[in-house]
């Protein structure tokens, strides 16, 4: 078994309570079953808690790879089950057309207006009775189409509403989501976004329809100048060290709309954007944001 003791002396306590508490190190208490002694294992406390930040995000950004992977297959399954649908229906429109037009062609041959058996001064036919059903069987046949019409269009609204593309025209990568040795020192950090370099005045684009949820409009630490977007369901993209914000807190911007130029305010070693993608939720008892991997949605086409 194995327990938590602070490297300041205090008692036991779980992994859970050494997280939420500001100390250096934690030491693992390490007691094999059998005979041996007990031996210590010290872990810096901040190494120990980006361990554990970095396998939720993983295990979050695995998810979201794994439900954009499948998103296609589902339409694609979705596409063609409607096509089957809608060629029944254009079958059975072009049935329907033969069956009215031979009825009229007997009314016709027999010298009987349309309107006078509209009226009732004629008696029903066979040949109008069939087409009557055919009409209705149409109308039924037609069902299932407009039920895989609407689910692909909320699929389809889903997927516009997220941000998908690059943010920019123009730009190379300079650093991924993911672990990276930090540009300000040999040190191990999460990097959180996507950045794109460019030069200075560069624009940047917003990823999807949205309002702006906030702006830094004054240069300081870590994003600078900044903004951040909140598009439907949930997502959020933001865009730092911007050099100009063009937007406004609250504005509704459509994709495509500058949102403010490349800059290197912030935190920054040269001219680029930090890209983000969350995902957000305030409903409910436990409202949460997860940052996830841009990457995912930049490579993605509309």
């Amino acid at each position: 078994m194995a327990s938590i003791v602070h490297s300041s002396g205090s008692s036991k306590s779980t992994l859970r309570s050494a997280l939420d508490k500001k100390q250096d190190t934690v030491t693992l208490l390490i007691a094999p079953h059998g005979r041996e002694k007990p031996f210590h294992l010290n872990i810096n406390y901040r190494l120990l808690r980006f361990i554990y930040a970095s396998f939720a995000i993983i295990t979050v950004s695995t998810i979201v790879a794994y439900l954009l992977q499948i998103r296609n297959k589902e339409i694609e399954t979705s596409t063609r089950a409607a096509d089957m649908v809608w060629q029944n229906k254009l079958y059975l429109a072009q049935t329907y057309r033969k069956r009215l037009n031979k009825v009229l062609d007997i009314y016709s041959a027999k010298g009987i207006e349309l309107h006078e058996h509209v009226w009732g001064e004629q008696p029903v036919l066979p040949e109008f009775k069939r087409t009557d059903y055919l009409f209705s069987e149409f109308e039924h046949k037609t069902i299932p189409l407009k039920t895989s019409l609407g689910f692909l269009m909320t699929r389809e609204a889903v997927f516009r509403a997220m941000p998908i593309g690059m943010p920019l025209d123009n730009g190379y990568v300079s650093s991924l989501y993911g672990e990276r040795i930090s540009p300000f020192g040999l040190i191990p950090q999460f990097h959180t976004g996507v950045d794109f370099a460019n030069a200075i005045g560069t624009p940047i684009y917003a990823a999807a329809d949205g309002v702006v949820f906030s702006v830094t409009m004054v240069n300081g630490p870590g994003l600078g100048i900044h903004a951040k977007i909140l598009h439907k369901y949930g997502f959020m993209t933001v865009y730092g060290h911007m050099s100009e914000l063009l937007v406004e807190k609250d504005q509704k911007v459509k994709r495509g709309d500058v949102l403010g130029l490349m800059g290197q305010t912030g935190t920054a070693t040269g001219p680029h954007l930090h890209y983000e993608v969350h995902l957000r939720y305030e409903g409910g008892s436990f409202p949460y944001e997860i940052i996830l991997n841009p990457w995912l949605f930049v490579k993605e086409e509309l």
